[in-house]
């Protein structure tokens, strides 16, 4: 699905995040209208959490690839709605020569990283673990009183 929008990036151009747009992931052998991006918009706007989206283009991803990105990101946006205590976050989607990343933003309760047991696997399974899988990575920074930020990246 290619956005209407003239100022799309196209692949290999610069990303444009200080301004709201809409950027498209698609898989590079084909697109399933189930697992895309818009997918994720339309559940999370369903569930009563506001989301603002940033970035504009369009990116080819391997199969595998997109599905793990996707469903992490859908994660991160889930705990946004359970945990954060707030009803807006915000996604930034970039790209360059090699890497897909996505920034999922909230000004939330946030927590103390430090006071998390390690018995607690959510996070560290259904983010973590489902990018390394396919070479990509995720960082998270929090403190409580100051919103949760999550880089998620992705190899091309």
């Amino acid at each position: 699905m290619t956005p209407g929008c003239s100022g799309r990036l196209r692949l290999g151009g610069l990303p444009t995040p200080h301004r709201s747009g809409v950027y498209t992931l698609e898989r590079a052998s084909e697109s399933t209208l189930g697992s895309t991006l818009e997918s994720v918009k339309q559940r999370f706007k369903r569930m009563g959490l506001e989301v603002d989206w940033h970035g504009s283009g369009q990116v080819l991803l391997p199969s595998t690839v997109l599905d793990s990105f996707l469903l992490a990101l859908g994660e991160c946006l889930e705990n946004v709605r359970r945990h954060a205590g707030v009803a807006r976050a915000d996604v930034t989607i970039t790209d360059d020569d090699t890497t897909v990343r996505a920034m999922v933003t909230d000004a939330g309760v946030g927590f103390d990283l430090a006071a998390v047991s390690p018995e607690r696997l959510g996070f560290a399974e259904s983010v973590v673990a489902r990018l390394r899988d396919v070479g990509g990575n995720a960082r998270l920074f929090s403190s409580p009183g100051s919103g949760t930020t999550v880089v998620l990246e992705v190899p091309k």
